[in-house]
Protein backbone atom coordinates (compact mmCIF):
# COMPACT_ATOMS: atom_id res chain seq x y z
CA UNK A 1 0.00 0.00 0.00
CA UNK A 2 2.93 2.52 0.76
CA UNK A 3 3.95 1.85 -2.71
CA UNK A 4 1.18 3.10 -4.43
CA UNK A 5 0.38 5.70 -2.13
CA UNK A 6 3.86 6.91 -2.97
CA UNK A 7 4.07 6.62 -6.53
CA UNK A 8 0.57 7.88 -7.18
CA UNK A 9 1.84 11.29 -5.20
CA UNK A 10 4.90 11.69 -7.39
CA UNK A 11 3.20 11.00 -10.52
CA UNK A 12 0.41 13.61 -9.37
CA UNK A 13 2.74 16.43 -7.61
CA UNK A 14 5.97 16.40 -9.35
CA UNK A 15 6.67 16.51 -12.90
CA UNK A 16 9.35 13.58 -12.95
CA UNK A 17 9.07 9.78 -12.25
CA UNK A 18 9.19 8.34 -8.50
CA UNK A 19 9.58 4.88 -7.81
CA UNK A 20 9.19 3.69 -4.34
CA UNK A 21 10.10 0.45 -2.10
CA UNK A 22 12.51 -0.71 -4.52
CA UNK A 23 14.61 -3.86 -4.16
CA UNK A 24 17.66 -4.76 -4.29
CA UNK A 25 19.24 -8.27 -2.76
CA UNK A 26 22.28 -7.65 -1.22
CA UNK A 27 24.37 -10.35 0.47
CA UNK A 28 21.28 -12.11 0.54
CA UNK A 29 19.34 -9.58 1.90
CA UNK A 30 16.28 -7.91 0.38
CA UNK A 31 17.05 -4.29 1.14
CA UNK A 32 14.96 -1.15 -0.13
CA UNK A 33 15.18 2.25 -1.80
CA UNK A 34 13.98 4.77 -3.22
CA UNK A 35 14.89 6.56 -6.99
CA UNK A 36 13.40 10.04 -8.80
CA UNK A 37 14.23 10.48 -12.14
CA UNK A 38 13.11 14.55 -13.52
CA UNK A 39 11.22 14.75 -16.37
CA UNK A 40 14.46 17.13 -17.35
CA UNK A 41 16.77 14.48 -16.79
CA UNK A 42 20.11 16.50 -18.31
CA UNK A 43 22.22 14.89 -20.44
CA UNK A 44 24.72 13.51 -18.67
CA UNK A 45 23.22 13.95 -15.21
CA UNK A 46 24.54 13.92 -11.32
CA UNK A 47 23.75 11.14 -9.20
CA UNK A 48 22.62 12.78 -5.48
CA UNK A 49 22.19 9.95 -3.34
CA UNK A 50 20.68 10.92 -0.22
CA UNK A 51 20.80 8.96 3.29
CA UNK A 52 18.53 9.10 6.44
CA UNK A 53 18.73 9.44 9.68
CA UNK A 54 18.00 6.77 11.89
CA UNK A 55 13.91 5.89 12.75
CA UNK A 56 12.97 3.89 15.10
CA UNK A 57 9.47 3.13 13.36
CA UNK A 58 9.49 -1.03 12.75
CA UNK A 59 8.02 0.60 9.09
CA UNK A 60 10.49 1.59 6.11
CA UNK A 61 11.39 4.85 6.69
CA UNK A 62 10.11 7.05 4.48
CA UNK A 63 12.62 9.19 1.80
CA UNK A 64 14.43 12.06 3.54
CA UNK A 65 13.47 14.97 2.44
CA UNK A 66 11.71 14.15 -0.46
CA UNK A 67 9.64 16.86 -1.64
CA UNK A 68 12.22 19.23 -1.29
CA UNK A 69 14.99 17.16 -3.13
CA UNK A 70 12.46 16.34 -5.76
CA UNK A 71 11.71 19.99 -6.66
CA UNK A 72 15.64 21.09 -6.68
CA UNK A 73 15.82 17.67 -8.90
CA UNK A 74 13.02 19.17 -11.64
CA UNK A 75 15.09 22.45 -11.19
CA UNK A 76 18.81 20.72 -11.64
CA UNK A 77 18.12 17.48 -13.99
CA UNK A 78 19.32 15.40 -11.63
CA UNK A 79 18.96 11.65 -9.80
CA UNK A 80 18.01 11.33 -7.08
CA UNK A 81 18.71 8.21 -5.22
CA UNK A 82 17.58 7.40 -1.73
CA UNK A 83 18.80 3.72 -0.65
CA UNK A 84 17.27 2.78 3.25
CA UNK A 85 19.50 1.39 5.77
CA UNK A 86 19.58 -1.52 8.03
CA UNK A 87 16.79 -2.73 10.54
CA UNK A 88 17.98 -3.73 14.00
CA UNK A 89 15.45 -4.21 17.18
CA UNK A 90 16.75 -0.64 18.10
CA UNK A 91 15.82 0.73 14.80
CA UNK A 92 16.81 1.69 11.15
CA UNK A 93 20.50 3.13 10.99
CA UNK A 94 23.79 2.88 8.90
CA UNK A 95 26.35 0.79 9.52
CA UNK A 96 28.55 3.23 9.64
CA UNK A 97 32.30 3.17 10.40
CA UNK A 98 32.78 0.67 13.88
CA UNK A 99 29.22 -0.07 14.31
CA UNK A 100 29.41 -3.58 13.23
CA UNK A 101 28.77 -5.08 16.66
CA UNK A 102 25.85 -3.52 16.77
CA UNK A 103 24.30 -5.56 14.10
CA UNK A 104 23.50 -9.80 14.56
CA UNK A 105 24.79 -9.72 10.79
CA UNK A 106 26.96 -7.63 8.87
CA UNK A 107 25.13 -5.41 6.67
CA UNK A 108 28.05 -4.18 4.50
CA UNK A 109 25.67 -1.17 4.16
CA UNK A 110 28.75 0.73 2.37
CA UNK A 111 28.91 -2.32 -0.78
CA UNK A 112 25.44 -2.18 -0.66
CA UNK A 113 25.28 1.63 -1.59
CA UNK A 114 28.39 1.08 -3.94
CA UNK A 115 26.23 -1.59 -6.04
CA UNK A 116 23.03 0.74 -6.38
CA UNK A 117 25.51 3.27 -7.48
CA UNK A 118 26.74 1.27 -10.42
CA UNK A 119 23.64 -0.32 -11.04
CA UNK A 120 22.18 3.43 -11.34
CA UNK A 121 25.52 4.18 -13.70
CA UNK A 122 24.45 1.11 -15.78
CA UNK A 123 20.78 2.63 -16.68
CA UNK A 124 21.97 6.31 -17.06
CA UNK A 125 24.61 8.17 -18.40
CA UNK A 126 26.06 9.74 -14.78
CA UNK A 127 28.60 11.96 -14.64
CA UNK A 128 29.36 12.93 -10.61
CA UNK A 129 28.01 11.02 -8.01
CA UNK A 130 27.19 13.05 -4.79
CA UNK A 131 26.37 11.21 -1.35
CA UNK A 132 24.53 13.40 1.18
CA UNK A 133 23.25 12.43 4.62
CA UNK A 134 22.04 13.49 7.90
CA UNK A 135 22.92 12.11 11.55
CA UNK A 136 23.14 7.97 10.88
CA UNK A 137 23.16 8.96 7.42
CA UNK A 138 25.78 11.75 7.55
CA UNK A 139 28.88 9.80 9.65
CA UNK A 140 27.97 6.91 6.72
CA UNK A 141 27.96 9.46 3.93
CA UNK A 142 31.78 9.63 5.45
CA UNK A 143 32.31 6.22 5.19
CA UNK A 144 30.36 5.81 1.72
CA UNK A 145 33.11 8.78 0.36
CA UNK A 146 36.17 7.08 1.47
CA UNK A 147 34.99 3.39 1.04
CA UNK A 148 34.24 4.75 -2.64
CA UNK A 149 36.38 7.63 -2.97
CA UNK A 150 36.57 6.10 -6.83
CA UNK A 151 33.26 6.63 -7.16
CA UNK A 152 31.86 9.70 -5.16
CA UNK A 153 32.74 13.76 -6.18
CA UNK A 154 31.75 14.94 -2.89
CA UNK A 155 30.21 14.17 0.25
CA UNK A 156 28.22 16.34 2.43
CA UNK A 157 26.94 15.14 6.07
CA UNK A 158 24.64 17.23 8.87
CA UNK A 159 25.13 16.53 12.20
CA UNK A 160 27.29 13.55 11.80
CA UNK A 161 31.18 13.59 12.71
CA UNK A 162 33.47 10.71 10.64
CA UNK A 163 32.42 8.00 12.56
CA UNK A 164 29.91 7.23 15.39
CA UNK A 165 31.44 5.66 18.26
CA UNK A 166 35.01 4.09 19.44
CA UNK A 167 37.19 6.82 20.32
CA UNK A 168 40.48 7.60 19.07
CA UNK A 169 40.24 5.17 16.07
CA UNK A 170 41.91 5.41 12.63
CA UNK A 171 40.29 6.07 9.37
CA UNK A 172 42.13 4.48 6.50
CA UNK A 173 42.32 7.04 3.87
CA UNK A 174 40.46 6.55 0.63
CA UNK A 175 42.01 5.86 -2.78
CA UNK A 176 42.08 9.51 -3.76
CA UNK A 177 41.04 12.66 -1.83
CA UNK A 178 37.40 13.88 -2.29
CA UNK A 179 35.37 17.20 -1.79
CA UNK A 180 33.89 17.75 2.01
CA UNK A 181 31.24 19.81 3.37
CA UNK A 182 30.61 19.36 7.00
CA UNK A 183 27.66 21.06 9.02
CA UNK A 184 27.65 20.53 12.53
CA UNK A 185 25.01 22.63 15.18
CA UNK A 186 26.61 23.91 18.41
CA UNK A 187 23.54 23.21 19.93
CA UNK A 188 23.18 19.52 19.24
CA UNK A 189 22.71 17.11 21.63
CA UNK A 190 22.76 13.67 19.66
CA UNK A 191 25.81 14.09 17.81
CA UNK A 192 28.21 16.34 20.49
CA UNK A 193 29.77 19.49 18.14
CA UNK A 194 32.95 18.92 20.53
CA UNK A 195 32.50 15.23 20.89
CA UNK A 196 30.02 13.60 23.36
CA UNK A 197 29.92 10.71 25.75
CA UNK A 198 26.48 8.42 24.38
CA UNK A 199 23.56 6.59 26.70
CA UNK A 200 23.71 4.62 23.60
CA UNK A 201 26.68 2.36 22.13
CA UNK A 202 29.82 0.98 23.28
CA UNK A 203 31.36 5.05 23.73
CA UNK A 204 31.62 8.57 22.51
CA UNK A 205 32.01 10.07 19.38
CA UNK A 206 34.65 12.62 18.44
CA UNK A 207 34.58 15.91 18.03
CA UNK A 208 33.86 18.12 14.82
CA UNK A 209 38.27 18.64 14.78
CA UNK A 210 38.74 15.41 14.50
CA UNK A 211 36.71 15.29 11.55
CA UNK A 212 37.86 18.12 9.60
CA UNK A 213 41.46 17.34 10.17
CA UNK A 214 41.22 14.45 8.72
CA UNK A 215 39.84 15.37 5.85
CA UNK A 216 42.06 18.29 5.14
CA UNK A 217 44.99 15.69 5.54
CA UNK A 218 43.19 13.64 3.20
CA UNK A 219 43.27 16.52 0.50
CA UNK A 220 47.41 17.49 0.71
CA UNK A 221 46.74 20.21 3.09
CA UNK A 222 49.69 20.70 5.47
CA UNK A 223 48.84 24.11 7.08
CA UNK A 224 47.29 25.09 10.11
CA UNK A 225 43.74 24.78 10.81
CA UNK A 226 41.49 26.67 12.81
CA UNK A 227 40.40 25.09 16.42
CA UNK A 228 36.81 24.13 16.51
CA UNK A 229 36.54 23.54 19.84
CA UNK A 230 38.10 24.82 22.66
CA UNK A 231 38.48 22.76 26.07
CA UNK A 232 35.33 20.89 25.13
CA UNK A 233 33.49 23.69 24.20
CA UNK A 234 33.32 25.79 20.40
CA UNK A 235 35.82 27.89 20.40
CA UNK A 236 34.29 31.95 20.29
CA UNK A 237 34.24 33.51 16.93
CA UNK A 238 35.25 30.04 14.85
CA UNK A 239 32.69 29.82 12.63
CA UNK A 240 33.99 27.32 10.39
CA UNK A 241 36.97 26.28 7.87
CA UNK A 242 37.72 26.29 4.39
CA UNK A 243 40.74 24.30 2.79
CA UNK A 244 41.59 24.32 -1.04
CA UNK A 245 43.77 21.97 -2.96
CA UNK A 246 43.71 21.53 -6.46
CA UNK A 247 40.56 19.78 -7.81
CA UNK A 248 39.51 19.47 -4.06
CA UNK A 249 37.47 21.62 -1.46
CA UNK A 250 36.92 20.86 2.18
CA UNK A 251 34.83 22.74 4.34
CA UNK A 252 33.20 23.19 7.42
CA UNK A 253 30.32 25.24 8.34
CA UNK A 254 29.22 25.76 12.31
CA UNK A 255 25.63 26.06 12.69
CA UNK A 256 25.01 28.67 15.08
CA UNK A 257 22.57 27.24 17.52
CA UNK A 258 21.43 24.85 15.82
CA UNK A 259 20.57 21.44 17.26
CA UNK A 260 20.38 17.95 16.02
CA UNK A 261 18.02 19.06 12.95
CA UNK A 262 18.27 19.06 9.15
CA UNK A 263 18.07 22.78 8.27
CA UNK A 264 15.37 23.75 5.76
CA UNK A 265 17.38 24.41 2.22
CA UNK A 266 20.41 22.48 3.23
CA UNK A 267 20.11 20.26 -0.03
CA UNK A 268 20.44 23.33 -1.67
CA UNK A 269 23.65 24.31 0.75
CA UNK A 270 24.88 20.75 -0.40
CA UNK A 271 23.85 20.97 -4.25
CA UNK A 272 25.55 24.10 -4.51
CA UNK A 273 28.82 23.01 -3.06
CA UNK A 274 28.25 19.91 -5.22
CA UNK A 275 28.69 21.70 -8.29
CA UNK A 276 30.89 23.63 -7.64
CA UNK A 277 33.23 20.63 -6.77
CA UNK A 278 32.48 17.91 -9.08
CA UNK A 279 34.97 15.52 -10.69
CA UNK A 280 33.47 13.88 -13.96
CA UNK A 281 36.00 11.55 -14.58
CA UNK A 282 36.16 8.46 -12.44
CA UNK A 283 38.53 5.96 -12.15
CA UNK A 284 37.29 2.17 -11.66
Amino acid sequence: MRYLVLLLLGSTCFAGTYSGNLTYVWNGTTRYYDLYVPKNLTKNPALFVMLHGTAVSPSIPPPFDRAALEKLSDQEGFIVLWPISSYTPEGWYWDAYFLDYSFQNDPSDSGYIRALILQTEKQYPVADVFVAGMSSGAFMAHRVGIDSADLVSAVGAASGQLYSEITQRVVAPPSQPISVLMLNGDDDDRVGYCGQNHNWGESSSPSSDVTLDYWAAVSGYTGSLPKLCTNGKPTSGVNGALVKMPGITVQFVREVEVGHEWVAGTEKVMWEFFTANARTAHAR
